[in-house]
């Protein structure tokens, strides 16, 4: 998988066409434009199959979740205008963002300094590195939020629930796991922080470190589809909903991805006086 970034979303909306003038027969062989090109309006554009496979979106590398298991990471001219703590930030992400033994490009003005331990370079000149199998400690944003909570104050214990209240969250429980949805709450990290309903069937457990990471244990069947969604939901700030495909016991069965951003309300403890 390609993920193309751009600052201009009418640019973006151009690449996602993947229209190319006439002049490219110069420059692609006639083979690989019968195979990869269709013709449009005297220009080619590349198949469907192949637009399918790629990703066009705006993202804040330095602090936007970023998505995995990619083939290349293209970063050419961004990294001449991040001082050494950004640097220190987008490496690891880099890193974690590439399948093992993948690639990251960058410009013949950039380098990637004390990072090394997590790249190693295919090229003479430096511009082309390959991923090392290590685990950094990726810098990833978190936003935080802490309660309201004065020292010089006494807060009241809550009150212990009666039988009613126990039996009516056991009815709750018991709804939840039959009949609710799958559902996984993730924070900006796409770490799982909780699961409801049936999960089993969209999530997978890889040979290696154990992980409640969203991009590693959802199937990867869906895998680009979610991260996608996720990562729409959080930039425009609302629900989104899509459609996918998906094999399951040899049969193509239809999921429908559903995204809703969250946001934690401060809520401030009652004290007495």
């Amino acid at each position: 998988m390609f993920v193309a970034r751009a600052a201009n979303e009418k640019n973006i909306e151009k690449a996602r066409t993947g229209v190319y003038l006439k002049t490219i027969e110069d420059k692609v062989s006639a083979n690989r434009l019968k195979r990869f090109f269709n013709k449009q309006n005297g220009n080619y554009q590349i198949t469907k199959l192949i637009r399918d496979m790629c990703i066009f979106a705006k993202q804040d590398i330095t602090s936007d979740p970023p998505f995995s298991n990619l083939d290349l990471i293209m970063c050419r001219n961004v990294l001449i205008y991040f001082d050494s703590l950004l640097h220190e930030r987008v490496f690891p992400i880099f890193h974690y963002g590439l399948k093992d033994n993948r690639f990251l490009v960058i410009g013949e003005s950039e380098s990637i300094g004390k990072f090394i331990n997590l790249f190693e370079p295919v090229t003479t000149k430096g511009l082309i590195f390959k991923k090392k199998r290590i685990q950094p400690q990726a810098l990833l944003r978190q936003e935080t939020f802490v309660p309201y909570s004065p020292t010089n104050k006494m807060y009241k214990q809550p009150e212990k629930p009666n039988s009613m209240v126990l039996l009516k969250e056991e009815v709750d429980r018991l709804l939840i796991s039959e009949y609710a949805p799958a559902t996984l709450l993730v924070n900006n990290n796409l770490d799982i922080l909780a699961f409801r309903g049936k999960v089993d069937p969209y999530l997978t457990h890889e040979s290696g470190t154990a992980s409640f990471n969203l991009a590693k244990i959802i199937r990867k069947e869906l895998r680009t589809d979610v991260q996608t969604a996720i990562y729409r939901a959080r930039k425009e700030n609302k629900a989104l909903e899509e459609t996918v495909q998906l094999k399951q016991a040899g049969q193509k069965n239809t999921v429908t991805i559903k995204v809703k951003p969250l946001k934690q309300r401060i809520m401030k403890n009652r004290f007495s006086s």
